[in-house]
């Protein structure tokens, strides 16, 4: 009842006197009067509900297409998905769907387990990764002769190019970096082209999640917000690119890093071409801050780009086909996400990229 309670307030803010969603300051905002709501963040977001009175425990699977308390509008950007208690405790998580997650807690947020809102080539993608930018394509060549590679998509850097198909097929260009203003996930990178069956797929962002509390934002765990990798491509066609890195957001008075934490948000790897007689090799994914997405390597074909890692925020580039020969261009690899904060962190160890003060 309690649930469905916050829904009716957001569907019926006309109704209650609620003005609508204005963007101050670059914020995603709802008016209302004091006494009504309560509003936090000072950041990217600042997000009014109705005063939590619980507890709470999130883990398991949420899905942010059903799963809200309260759904806040952004102007030129995609709504955002609730979840709000006066304490909450983040266990493994992991959430996906169209929308990116905010975590409200009027007082103390603590991330004990994995956040996770990472895409994964083989699974699903990350809650908020954004389906409105893809990073260019490699070119298609309409014979045998090898097909140029995808371009790494681009977010907090820039994605890394496509590798040229074996004889001459033009790859993807780099997808560019961009600045956060609002709360979304990473691009896809680019579809590799075909030579003679499809190019491989571009890996999705990584999604997006905004983490709020009035008092302290305790991390101890792990979130991960990093894209995914390119698909594989068929016999002479273009690598798949990786996905940029998705948005991690950070808005409390004070945030606390233990030495058991790990916030990375890197880009996916990117894809190998594939050779003049077998399919490609699929690009990898980050794992941790230290740990990015290594290239992908084949004989006979272009390597896939290594996505971002904590010391270059940029995608690398996929290598080109072999000429003679007639191998598919590599993917590139995607560029990382953004870690944005509203509080001094001093020790940043175990960030990937480092951390931008907003």
């Amino acid at each position: 009842m309690w649930r469905l309670l916050l829904l009716l307030v957001c569907a019926c803010r006309s109704i209650l006197g609620i003005d609508e969603a204005r963007v101050a300051n670059d914020a995603a905002e709802i008016d209302a009067p004091d006494a009504a709501l309560t509003c936090l963040g000072t950041g990217l977001v600042r997000a009014c509900a109705p005063q939590p009175t619980a507890t709470r425990n999130v883990t398991g699977l949420l899905t942010t297409d059903t799963e809200c308390d309260v759904m806040l509008p952004q102007t030129s950007g995609p709504n955002l998905c609730v979840v709000t208690a006066v304490e909450m405790t983040v266990g493994d998580l992991r959430v996906i769907g169209s929308l990116p997650l905010v975590l409200f807690a009027t007082n103390r947020l603590e991330v004990l387990g994995t956040l996770d809102v990472a895409s994964y080539r083989q699974t699903s993608a990350g809650a908020g990764t954004d389906t409105t930018c893809n990073a260019s394509s490699g070119t298609s060549t309409g014979t045998t002769q090898g097909a140029g590679g995808g371009a790494g998509a681009g977010y907090g850097g820039t994605g890394g190019n496509g590798g040229n198909g074996g004889n001459g097929a033009a790859a993807g260009a780099a997808g560019q970096a961009a600045h956060a203003i609002r709360v979304r996930g990473g691009c896809r990178g680019g579809i590799g082209g075909t030579a003679t069956d499809s190019g491989g797929n571009g890996g999705q962002g990584g999604g997006a999640v905004y983490l709020i509390a009035g008092n302290a934002i305790v991390l101890a765990g792990t979130i991960n917000a990093s894209g995914a990798a390119g698909g594989i491509p068929g016999i002479a066609d273009g690598g798949g690119a990786g996905g940029a890195g998705g948005l991690i957001g950070l808005d409390a008075p004070v945030v606390t890093v233990q030495t058991t934490a790990r916030i990375f948000a890197l880009g996916g790897g990117g894809a190998s071409g594939g050779t003049p007689t077998t399919s490609g090799a699929p690009g990898n994914e980050a794992t941790a801050p230290n740990i990015p997405a290594a290239a992908a390597g084949i004989s006979g074909a272009g390597a896939g780009g290594a996505g971002s890692t904590r010391a270059s925020p940029n995608g690398f580039s996929g290598g080109a086909g072999p000429n003679p020969g007639g191998g598919g261009g590599g993917g590139g690899g995607g560029g990382s996400g953004r870690i944005v904060t509203t509080a001094t962190i001093t020790d940043t160890t175990n960030f990937a990229p480092l951390p931008a003060r907003l």
